[in-house]
């Protein structure tokens, strides 16, 4: 399933991920170091990042999908 981010930075950082087959921490942690380029977590990033865990979830090792989880729970999103 092809996935597409409206935020050019988890867009780009996603290419070198896009064919991996089993998602683990260190490929989460190459689009949370991109979604992190700004003063915050941007609504664009926070619903990119949402939508990547609904469709790919299921190919996350489970501490991915943890680490994940916890990001979005705990980042604030810009509201500026």
């Amino acid at each position: 399933m092809t996935i597409h981010f409206k935020d050019k930075g988890l867009r780009n950082a996603f290419k070198s991920l896009e064919n991996i087959d089993k998602i683990d921490s260190a490929a989460v942690g190459t689009l949370l170091k991109a979604a992190e380029d700004g003063p915050g977590l941007s609504k664009t990033e926070a619903k990119d990042l949402q939508r990547w865990l609904e469709h790919t979830g299921d190919r996350m090792e489970p501490s991915a999908k943890n680490r994940l989880n916890h990001f979005l729970i705990t980042t604030a999103i810009a509201t500026a």
